[in-house]
């Protein structure tokens, strides 16, 4: 039997020889793979030697690639290597394939590139997408041949410093990273495609002193919050896109890109476009969806690019043109200040360089300039009205006003228009309060030898708009000057026949006898007014005296009163003073009869004190009415009951009077007639008919409700009447001692009746051309454009709307009938049916009739509706849910 020893060595051999042989089949099985991969890899390198080129896709899981297969083949000019798992690159790569050109590296787990990867001077094209990549060397800035770099997909936070040094670097892709910005040298690329979407920009500074060659640039999907103001300098850009950003508005001089033919900027919160925009002249696509835009709506991005830059160029011009009436408002504004401040002889030296009250005549119609000479704004007048102007902080002129250039302002004045002129009329002869001419020859004041009293100097000038006007305000002022010219014209026609009536044998002989009636007339009421006077006076003396009576009756009373109160007081006193002894006699006596006899006394005097007291509180009616009589006597105006002969007296004055003033009426009607008979043969063709008929008015009445005051009319006085006064007021102002005298009235009115007549005719006529003008206006503007077909027209489809809509009220009416009987049959059936479900039962604790639900055991004591209708002519039957019933229920009666 073997020892443990040899047991255990023999182990250890046998051990030893398996091991061995292990090793071999190892041995001879890495044989085998070598020589499989070298059988594999054999293709790739025959592919080596004939094009020179190595091109391996996602063949990692054959692992027969290694770099020192690679190496001798030192003239590879391309490697494409996809899908491998290379986690490095050898630092030989560079030296062993110095003539590589193509360098690409797609989906590798790559975390860094060799530092001397720059040797490859040859490299043209590099492509290291989808690797882990967190930093690039900075040797690969000397890869100055390099035209494609594509680094999309890696975890790089920044590039090399010296990026821009890739002179010929024409495409770079780095999307899907982690970029947050580029190097300062960024913009010295001479790249036509960029591409930086899927990065953490929030940021983007961009210098461009060779990115001219730029034509595509996509930023998507960052956190960009604005776009860089140098990007607009990229003249041969002609594809942006910088969608799903933050981007709250664009550039000031985004339109300088003038090759710019698809962007897309989709996904932001930009509201509104720069007014550049509309110098995108060339854009052919435009993407910018779920953007809160204002301006232009989305309504209009919708419609295109084209509709979008014409939409832009609307806005600008308007708001240009708010800009220029801005400037020239504040202008305005500010030479009205130095125009309060000249009138105060203040500012004197500006009067050489500023004249107000320039007036010209355009289209008819006068306007109001102010006379400025242009150089002298920018250079005396501005600066002397800005301190002062800020300081009071003047509403209508801003601070921002004063730092306008004058090319802004000429070029406003110049601009800016309504339907009259520009603001500013320019090269215009203009006189000047105060001289400040130049000779140009030297250089010194040479004054001008102007001859006028008011004015200095006369030479060129800028005529500045004191008010510029709007479409509306222009058709009211154009409006104002037809009606001044008709008015004019009809006045100075009617005139012109008032003239000829009162210069011809008619009209001579009715002004006399006119005349002479207004004199007598007024002689009669100058006697009236006399006897009225007197009237006055003696009824004003009357009243003092009835007056002075009441007030001496009113005395007598009062003292009477006085005295009455007295007695009245003293008899109270004693009365009181008996009521408390015989209270206390009453309490002391027992004797029925004498007790009795104390009592009627006691009744007496309380009733005599009762009626003293009651007496002692009362008005004296005669008082009351002497002081209503006194108060009636304080207004003269009132008449005076007392004394019926002045009553009388007046009475027949006034009926005088009033005979009189009949005759004086009767007489001014006949003249009115005459002058109603002389304004028919007076009338002409061209002056407004006068005499509308009652129907005409109706009618027209109704139309011109809504016109309201017309504005412009003069007051129109009857030509009688304003001759009356002024005669009244020429002897008014005569002495009082003058006694006026028939024939000097007669003569006065024959010459101020005349004058009259003719200022009465052309009022009237006046009035009636503006009252026609105010209505044809109040009509233009109510049916503007609107011919009398058109009118027509649109009466008879007004009268038929009315018709149809009366119509579809009707068969709406109709249909909302029938649907409620309809509704209420279907009311009454449920009803019914509901009302089948109940049945009467009597409780017989207290015979009275109940109804009871059958399906939900519901009680009340009222029948449910339309149980009568069910119930009807049907035997009922009733029991009671306590009891059974012992006898049928009595039919209902």
């Amino acid at each position: 039997m073997q020892s443990r020893e040899e047991r255990q060595a023999w182990i250890d051999a046998k051990v030893l020889e398996r091991s061995r042989q292990k090793a071999k089949d190892a041995q001879i099985a890495a044989d085998a793979l070598e020589v499989a991969k070298e059988t594999l890899w054999s293709p790739f390198a025959h592919m080596c030697l004939l094009h020179n080129e190595l091109n391996l896709s996602w063949k990692g899981e054959i692992d027969f690639f290694r770099w020192d297969r690679v190496f001798p083949f030192t003239d590879l000019v391309a490697v494409r290597i996809t899908g491998y798992a290379l986690s490095a690159l050898p630092l030989e790569l560079a030296t062993s394939l110095p003539l590589l050109e193509c360098l690409s590296l797609i989906a590798n787990a790559l975390e860094s590139l060799p530092e001397n990867i720059g040797l490859l001077v040859h490299l043209t094209d590099m492509d290291v997408t989808k690797n882990k990549l967190r930093r690039l060397p900075d040797s690969i800035c000397d890869l100055d041949r390099l035209t494609s770099l594509n680094l999309s997909n890696n975890q790089l936070q920044e590039l090399p410093a010296n990026f821009g040094r890739l002179a010929r670097l024409q495409k770079v892709w780095a999307e899907k990273n982690q970029l947050t910005s580029t190097p300062a040298t960024f913009g010295q690329l001479r790249s036509t495609v960029v591409n930086l979407s899927c990065n953490a920009f929030v940021h983007w500074d961009l210098a461009l002193p060779e990115f001219s060659n730029l034509t595509t640039l996509s930023i998507n999907f960052n956190h960009l919050k604005g776009l860089p103001a140098t990007l607009c300098g990229l003249p041969s850009l002609t594809s942006l896109s910088a969608a799903n950003n933050a981007i709250t508005s664009l550039p000031d001089a985004f339109g300088l890109l003038p090759k710019l033919r698809c962007l897309r900027l989709d996904w932001n919160h930009i509201r509104e476009l720069p007014f550049s925009f509309r110098h995108l002249s060339s854009l052919t696509e435009i993407h910018m969806e779920h953007n809160p835009m204002v301006s232009p709506p989305l309504d209009v991005i919708y419609e295109g690019p084209a509709a979008v830059v014409a939409f832009v160029l609307k806005q600008y011009l308007a708001w240009l043109r708010m800009e220029r009436r801005q400037i020239v408002e504040q202008l305005a504004a500010a030479l009205s200040y130095v125009e309060g401040h000249m009138e105060q002889n203040q500012w004197t030296d500006l009067a050489a360089y500023i004249q107000p009250g320039v007036q010209r005549v355009l289209q008819g119609t006068k306007l109001e300039f102010f006379a400025v000479i242009l150089p002298a704004l920018a250079s005396d007048i501005l600066p002397a009205l800005r301190p002062i102007m800020e300081a009071q902080h003047h509403p209508e002129v801003p601070k921002a006003f004063f730092e306008r250039s004058l090319d802004d302002i000429v070029d406003a004045l110049t601009h800016y228009d309504d339907a009259y002129s520009t603001a500013g009329l320019f090269h215009e002869r203009a006189r000047f309060r105060k001289c400040m001419c130049v000779d140009a020859a030297n250089g010194v004041h040479k004054p001008c030898s102007l001859l006028s009293l008011d004015f200095a100097c006369e030479r060129d000038a800028c005529l500045v708009r004191v008010k510029m006007v709007t479409s509306e305000e222009y058709k009211d002022m154009q409006g104002d000057t037809y009606l001044n010219s008709r008015r004019e014209r009809l006045s100075n026609a009617m005139k012109r026949k008032c003239v000829a009536f009162v210069n011809s044998e008619e009209g001579i002989a009715f002004f006399e006898k006119t005349a002479e009636a207004q004199g007598k007339l007024w002689m009669a009421n100058l006697a009236r007014a006399i006897a009225d006077a007197k009237a006055s006076a003696k009824a004003e003396k009357n009243r003092v005296v009835v007056r002075q009576k009441t007030v001496a009756k009113l005395q007598t009373l009062s003292k009477k009163t006085l005295k009455h109160h007295a007695t009245l007081r003293k008899s109270i006193a004693k009365w009181e003073a008996d009521l408390a002894t015989l209270a206390e006699a009453t309490k002391r006596t027992l004797k029925r009869d004498q007790l009795a006899k104390l009592k009627d006394r006691q009744k007496e005097l309380e009733g005599r004190l009762e009626k003293a007291r009651k007496e002692l509180h009362q008005d004296d009616p005669i008082s009351r009415k002497l002081q209503a009589k006194l108060r009636q006597l304080e207004n003269p105006s009132t008449g005076i009951d007392d004394d019926d002969d002045a009553k009388d007296d007046s009475r027949g004055g006034d009926s005088e009077d009033d005979s009189d003033a009949d005759e004086d009426d009767s007489e001014n009607d006949e003249d009115d007639s005459d002058n109603d008979e002389d304004d028919d043969a007076t009338s002409e063709d061209d002056v407004p008919d006068e005499s509308d008929s009652e129907s005409d008015q109706g009618e027209a009445k109704s139309v011109f409700d809504a016109l309201g005051e017309i504005p412009g009319l003069e007051p129109c006085v009857d030509w009688i009447q304003d001759a009356t006064d002024k005669v009244n007021a020429i002897m008014a102002a005569r002495p009082p001692k003058d006694k006026p005298y028939l024939e000097d009235v007669i003569a006065l009115f024959h010459e101020e009746l005349r004058h009259t007549y003719v200022r009465e005719k052309t009022t009237r006529v006046r009035n009636k051309v503006t009252t026609e003008f105010f209505q044809m206006k109040h009509v233009l503007r109510r049916w503007m454009g609107h011919g009398h077909r058109v009118l027509f027209v649109a009466w008879r489809d007004y009268v038929r709307s009315v018709v149809q809509t009366r119509d579809k009220t009707s068969q709406k009416q109709a249909k909302d009938e029938a649907l409620a009987l309809q509704n209420q049959l279907a009311h009454v059936a449920l009803g019914r049916l509901e009302a089948a479900k109940w049945e009467r039962k009597i409780n017989f604790y207290t015979d009275e009739f109940y109804y009871q639900h059958t399906s939900t055991g519901e009680q009340m004591a009222l029948p449910p509706p339309y149980w009568d209708d069910v119930h009807q002519g049907t035997p009922r039957r009733s029991s009671s849910s306590f009891l059974p019933p012992l006898v049928a229920s009595p039919s209902p009666s």
